[in-house]
């Protein structure tokens, strides 16, 4: 079953983290995300819920003026 809500295509919230890009593929081939419940392709993006971001990452940055 889908979530309703996602968060920004992977490589937006991938470079907001400080993360790779390839971090979140390679957690989905690692099975730390479920594609289909945490993480959804579309087209070439890859979209990741903000709750399997925070469970597999910490919580969000604090946003810095």
């Amino acid at each position: 079953m889908m979530r309703s809500t996602w968060t920004e295509r992977s490589s937006g919230r991938t470079a907001f983290r400080g993360l790779h890009d390839s971090t979140l593929r390679k957690a989905v081939s690692y099975h730390k995300l479920v594609e289909g419940l945490d993480v959804q392709k579309f087209g070439k993006q890859w979209v990741v819920t903000r709750s399997a971001m925070e469970r597999e990452y910490g919580p969000q940055p604090a946003v810095r003026p």
